[in-house]
């Protein structure tokens, strides 16, 4: 559908001025409204009828000089005038702005000069025979009819800072009012503080995260016209539950920015409830401060947990035993790092886990109980980067970081009382909230790999590269289906290659050199063939032939199986793409075998590499 353009439109413009008042000024353009938001011009002003002899027009401004008119009392001079605006494409309906000067007795005005809200006001030094008033112009209704002395409630104006507005009164002299006076009050504007009332938020725990808009809590309001600019100037935590704990409720002094988890409140049994208070002030753009109030915020409970400390650590256990994630006997030995895992999990972890009920606890309390395993399993008090801080637990800056595809990774150290996505060397999927990368180069990872860390179900990436790692690489890992990368070189690992890591039919990159690893390539690789393009295994322990079924894969470009005790001929399938390399139909960068003896331990006369290790190779391969 095309849309066609609205012409603006407008109100008529009427304003009175008493004569020997001084200039006053009309913005022609305070009523026109563009319904399309474009910019508005006058295009045309013509005068109907009246003296414009007192007025001038600048820009989109007329003023007004009512010196210049010379008026007998109750005498009027009506100057109307039409006036063309126009969007840049239509003009409006002509707008009719008419100015009434009226006329004073006895020339010039008395001027007498108040300020709004404060209070009511006598005005002083009048005529001592006055008999009665006409009120003129006075459209707040300040000045109270039939009283002498004069008065005016200056409480009935409100006008913005530095703006003034003009009431005129005719004095009596006699009792038929053939001998008067004009009497003009300016009323001059200051700035009124906002007002605002507290208020209260309730929640249901577990319903998700409330946005609020404090100044619409509050029912802010600014007094003065048209100075509507408030803001939230200060918000001070003043009682009740800690809201910076486990972040529950983000505060922000942007009024639209308050957020409050009521997941995380999953601790309140049915029927409890955690209160808990904000000190608030409104301010206006003019420095002006509301009274402070207060914003109280309550959670009410369902009991969707119930879990108490005590019974934490039976839950937590049952879960970990029952999903066979751990058998209860290594968790009871108080030697293993299951152990110590399970420990700090318990007793020392106060981070708002989520219920071990929940519908998806592997990315809940397990990852954090796996990660926990990884971290005392590999002596992470002694890591380079990122390891816990001391006994406490409190996070600490970390400036190692990944690489990750979804994120850059954590800041804070490991164990730290906060959500794990936040750890450093970690990466997590922003919608799930489960680890998606683990990376650690050189970060003096020393132990074994936990068998636990199969558990991590969207883990796509894992770096434990060049430390001291030892013992064998867990069957348990092959079982991640949505592995990508495994990365375990220059450790000290030892036993065979998994079947499960031969077989994952998404393992993309293969990189195990220089361990002690032994045993054989695995026709199960077969299984990897549509992703695996980087398979490095030299410097290793291994035995046997190099398999037909590496070949398979058409995007494998650096394929290395040097310093090894492999025996035969490399496969044809391998020379295959590396002559197709040289017609320029793969990416093969790199084929690599113990092929320079005499008689080599491997047949290859297809390899760019003999006995080669650890050599560049153009492109973004990572070794």
């Amino acid at each position: 559908m095309n849309g066609v353009n609205d012409p603006p439109v407008a109100q008529p413009i009427l304003e009175e001025y008493m004569e020997q008042t001084g200039p006053h000024t009309i913005d022609v353009l305070r009523t026109v409204v563009d319904v399309d938001g474009g910019p508005i011009v006058i295009t045309e002003i013509v005068r109907k009828e009246g003296d414009v002899g007192g007025i001038t027009q600048n820009d989109t401004i007329l003023n007004i000089n009512t010196n210049f008119y010379d008026l007998l009392a109750g005498e009027n001079e009506t100057i109307v005038y039409d006036v063309v605006v126009n969007d840049g494409i239509d003009d409006a309906d002509p707008i009719t702005v008419t100015i009434i000067i009226m006329g004073v007795s006895g020339g010039a005005p008395i001027v007498v000069t108040v300020t709004e809200d404060t209070d009511n006001v006598t005005i002083p030094d009048l005529p001592d025979d006055i008999t009665s008033i006409i009120i003129k112009q006075d459209p707040d209704g300040g000045v109270f009819p039939d009283t002498i002395p004069v008065t005016i409630d200056t409480n009935k104006y409100e006008l913005p800072e530095g703006e003034i507005k003009n009431v005129f009164v005719e004095l009596c002299l006699d009792s038929d009012c053939e001998f008067k006076e004009t009497l003009q009050i300016i009323v001059e504007g200051v700035n009124d503080p906002p007002v605002a009332e507290p208020f209260t938020h309730t929640m249901t725990e577990g319903t998700g995260t409330d946005m609020l808009d404090v100044l619409t809590l509050t029912n802010a309001f600014d007094l003065d016209p048209g100075d509507n600019e408030l803001f939230v100037s200060s918000v001070e935590f003043s009682s009740g539950g800690d809201p910076f704990e486990n972040n529950k409720i983000d505060v922000s002094t942007n009024s639209s920015g308050w957020a409050v988890d009521s997941d995380k409140y999953a601790y309140l049994n049915e029927g409890e409830t955690e209160t808990t208070v904000f000190n608030i002030i409104v301010e206006d753009k003019n420095g002006g401060q509301a009274p402070v109030v207060t914003g109280t915020i309550t959670i009410v409970g369902v009991g969707r947990c119930e879990v108490t400390t005590e019974k934490f650590g039976d839950l937590a256990k049952e879960l970990i035993t029952s999903e066979g994630i751990t058998d209860e006997a290594t968790l009871n030995d108080p030697d293993s790092y299951q152990a110590a895992a399970f420990k700090w999990l318990v007793e020392e972890d106060t981070y708002a886990l989520s219920c071990p009920q929940d519908p998806n606890p592997e990315c809940l309390i397990i990852q954090r109980y796996v990660l926990a395993t990884l971290y005392f399993g590999t002596n992470g008090n002694n890591w380079t980067d990122c390891g816990a801080n001391g006994i406490d637990f409190e996070p600490d800056s970390c400036e190692a970081s990944v690489n990750g595809a979804y994120s850059p990774g954590g800041n804070t150290t490991w164990l730290s009382r906060v959500n794990e996505c936040a750890w450093g060397l970690l990466a997590c999927v922003p919608e799930t909230g489960c680890v998606d990368r683990i990376e650690m180069e050189r970060n003096n990872v020393v132990g074994t790999i936990p068998s636990e860390m199969g558990n991590l179900d969207q883990l796509r990436f894992l770096y434990l590269e060049r430390g001291g790692l030892s013992g064998s690489i867990p069957n348990e890992l092959g079982n991640i289906t949505t592995l990508q990368v495994l990365d375990l070189d220059f450790n000290d690992l030892t036993g065979t290659i998994p079947e499960s890591i031969f077989s994952n039919n998404n393992l993309g990159q293969l990189d195990l050199n220089n361990n002690f690893l032994s045993g054989t390539i695995s026709a199960g690789i077969l299984n990897s063939q549509d992703t695996l393009n980087f398979i490095q295994l030299h410097n290793n322990l291994m035995t046997g032939t190099i398999p037909e079924e590496v070949g398979a894969s058409t995007l494998l470009r650096v394929a290395q199986f040097s310093g090894n005790n492999f025996t035969g001929s490399m496969p044809d399938s391998l020379c295959l793409l590396d002559a197709l390399n040289i017609t320029g139909t793969t990416i093969m960068e790199l084929l690599d075998a113990d092929c320079d003896g005499d008689p080599p331990e491997v047949f290859c006369d297809c390899c760019n590499q003999c006995g080669g290790v650890d050599i560049p190779v153009p492109g973004s391969v990572r070794f």
